[in-house]
């Protein structure tokens, strides 16, 4: 998070081997902030798969939808992609994520797919914004043979704000 008073360092791939090195066939997650912008992805998914396990990429699909970038992380190791996918409006992304990306995550996905990458979706849900594309999330998963899962996440708010008003809760 960010302002949290722990320095902002990058993780060092020599520590990462010896974190895993006693796992095998377990999945790696590779997250936080956008993975993509790691200048050290490509040998850190190497690293993992010489491990014998598993490196599953997060991401916001921006990189991935450009260029042949998601050539090289699927001949790096790469089988299964968590795509942060909000919905199939691109009104919902300039309010989520302060930027339309929707041609984004079209295009990312339509690579994934050619691909046969195995994807999950990551839908963060905001009651007052996009509560009401649930259904067309399901449904564009559906079209898709690669999308084997949806997480819906409950958009919250870690601070002492009052307003929950649209808020998607737990309860």
């Amino acid at each position: 998070f960010s302002d949290c008073s722990v320095p902002d360092e990058d993780v060092r791939i020599d520590d990462v081997s010896k974190a895993i090195r006693n796992f095998k066939h377990k999945k790696i997650n590779i997250l936080g902030g956008e993975a993509t912008v790691y200048p050290e992805l490509l040998p850190l998914i190497r690293t993992i798969v010489r491990s014998g396990n598993i490196p599953v990429l997060f991401t916001n699909g921006i990189k991935i939808a450009e260029g042949n970038y998601l050539e090289h992380l699927k001949d790096t190791g790469i089988k299964e992609v968590h795509l942060q996918f909000d919905g199939l409006d691109d009104d919902i992304y300039q309010q989520l994520r302060n930027r339309k990306l929707l041609q984004y995550k079209l295009l990312a996905s339509e690579k994934l797919n050619k691909l046969g990458i195995k994807v999950v979706l990551e839908t963060l849900i905001d009651g007052r914004i996009n509560s009401n594309q649930i259904g067309d999330i399901i449904n564009f998963a559906l079209r898709h043979d690669n999308i084997k899962g949806i997480n819906f996440r409950a958009y919250f708010v870690l601070s002492k704000k009052k307003d929950r008003d649209g808020l998607l809760l737990l309860d």
